[in-house]
């Protein structure tokens, strides 16, 4: 009987490692980057990695280590991270609700969201005139949906992607856009759209961090962000958000 106990105390975990390994996801002790396709900011995709992504790669090459990058599910992502030990996750907003389960390296930056309209017309400058407008369009699913949502908003259409969004605007199609001013411009930097989108007051603002597992002793906190200093100083940061983003607003 004591032998039979032993191996069934075993066999829960020997599946939860095999679940993982299948999925191709490494032990968040093995100092990993837990990401998801989520462009303009991280992607598998070789010829488009992200903008983080690329910027993290090179904060890499000044630290002198390469860790593994895993996508997933952001919930998956997100749990091994919290669960684990030594696990990366970015873009990763910080709230009351994750701070005591993360440790913080530093903010990448901060995300600003407006309502956005095509050139030459006025956007909107706050929610209660945008909930007026004939349409207000939005990426399905995404946080901006739901604040929307929550606000009372009956006017809004929803798009798949934020490329999809930027062309509807840019038609005429919806009255106006609502998403973080980073995204809007990858958009329409993405769709080859003509001129600039004419942006409203800023409606908020969050930050985008990059995050660590509470138990990271092989992570060190002080180097990544030494490391962030250099490729913002050296020029990296800018270029990449050229490439990105196109040129800088003064």
């Amino acid at each position: 009987m004591s032998g039979f106990r032993g191996s069934h105390r075993l066999r829960a975990p020997l599946a939860a490692l095999a679940v993982i390994a299948a999925a191709g996801i490494a032990p968040a002790h093995a100092q990993t980057l837990m990401l998801q396709d989520n462009l303009p900011y991280t992607s598998p995709s070789a010829g488009t990695p992200g903008f983080m992504l690329e910027v993290i790669r090179a904060m890499e090459q000044v630290i002198g280590k390469k860790m593994p990058e895993k996508f997933m599910e952001w919930s998956t992502a997100q749990k091994l991270v919290r669960d684990g030990q030594d696990g990366m996750i970015f873009p990763f907003t910080r709230n009351a609700a994750r701070e005591a389960n993360y440790a913080w390296v530093l903010k990448f930056w901060d995300v600003q969201e407006a309502f956005y309209t095509k050139p030459g017309d006025t956007a909107p400058g706050s929610y209660d005139a945008a909930a007026k407008l004939p349409s207000v369009g939005v990426v399905g699913g995404a946080s901006q949906d739901s604040l929307l949502t929550s606000k009372g908003f009956t006017n809004l259409q929803r798009f798949d992607n934020v490329q999809a969004l930027a062309a509807a605007v840019a038609a005429g199609k919806v009255a106006a856009g609502y998403g973080p001013l980073i995204e809007v411009k990858y958009g329409w930097l993405q769709q080859k759209l003509p001129g600039r989108p004419a942006f409203g007051a800023i409606a908020s603002v969050s930050g985008q961090w990059i995050a660590i597992s509470k138990n990271s002793p092989n992570i060190t906190p002080a180097d990544w962000q030494q490391a962030f200093d250099v490729v913002q100083q050296d020029g990296t940061f800018d270029k990449l958000y050229t490439q990105y983003f196109g040129a800088k607003e003064e």
